[in-house]
């Protein structure tokens, strides 16, 4: 008996979710009322494959809505395969991030400038940055910099180096973005002026620290490039509060406040996005 109550519930409670999902389509709300990622997957994918075979009519008002609708879909598949990509290439990149990574491109879209990513190892977080600008603002450029060296943690990590070419790794994960991208191979202190002529007049609408985590990094590294930043455009520290780097939030606060000309954005896993003002 009990187990014939219970499936007699979930019966009851699968019918009448079914008729609510149908209800929406058929009433014509989802365009009308909903904002695209509130509707259940099954109603977005229904009313997707109905209107494009014919099945599902829509009224006028719908209608101008729809390349809306196809945009969010467009945008939703190349997000998924670019965080499918991502997730087989080596890095560090904390839930979340990933998909703060590809909203700051699509935010940064209209502002002037190009991506810097500042440290790309393996290309992990760079695949995303391209897949981004191919889809939202292809006439950006993506420049990669790093020395593709493992620095201190060889001890801990000797196995992340031992017997591979990490350069030629990169190059083959990016080779998808080839047209687009620029590398610039060195240490940071020495690329500043290679790297500020390659990405003027405009500067950077986004800039990506993610080369060396402790605070000398840090505070080597932002006075150089900082200044790079444009107007509107987007600052992004990774493993800016990490306990295996105590003190970079102290430095990078500092540093920030001092040039009072960047305002705190969001906080997402270990990074801390800033915004230029202007």
């Amino acid at each position: 008996m009990l187990l014939r109550a219970v499936h007699e519930g979930r019966l009851a409670r699968d019918t009448a979710v079914a008729r609510s999902r149908l209800a929406i389509l058929l009433r014509g709300q989802l365009l009308r009322y909903w904002y695209f990622d509130g509707a259940p997957l099954s109603v977005r994918l229904a009313l997707r494959f109905g209107v494009e075979q014919g099945l599902i009519s829509l009224s006028r008002d719908d209608r101008a809505r729809w390349p809306e609708y196809v945009a969010y879909w467009q945008e939703l598949v190349a997000r998924r395969m670019a965080l499918n990509q991502a997730e087989t290439i080596g890095g560090w990149l904390f839930p979340g991030e990933s998909e703060v990574l590809w909203d700051l491109v699509r935010l940064s879209a209209n502002t002037p400038g190009d991506v810097l990513e500042l440290g790309s190892w393996l290309g992990r977080s760079a695949t995303l940055l391209a897949a981004a600008i191919r889809h939202f603002c292809p006439d950006k450029r993506l420049h990669c910099a790093d020395n593709w060296k493992w620095g201190h943690e060889t001890d801990r990590y000797p196995f992340m180096t031992e017997g591979r070419d990490i350069r030629a790794e990169f190059d083959a994960n990016l080779a998808p973005y080839c047209d687009f991208l620029v590398v610039h191979s060195g240490d940071l202190a020495d690329l500043e002026l290679v790297i500020a002529e390659a990405v003027a007049p405009g500067g950077v609408a986004l800039l990506f620290h993610d080369a060396g985590h402790n605070p000398q990094d840090y505070e080597r590294d932002l006075p150089l490039y900082v200044p790079l930043v444009a107007p509107q455009g987007f600052l992004v520290i990774h493993d800016y509060d990490t306990a295996e780097f105590p003190g970079t939030r102290v430095l990078v606060d500092e540093l920030i406040e001092r040039r009072a000309d960047f305002t705190p954005w969001s906080r997402i896993g270990t990074m801390a996005v800033y915004r230029r003002n202007g």
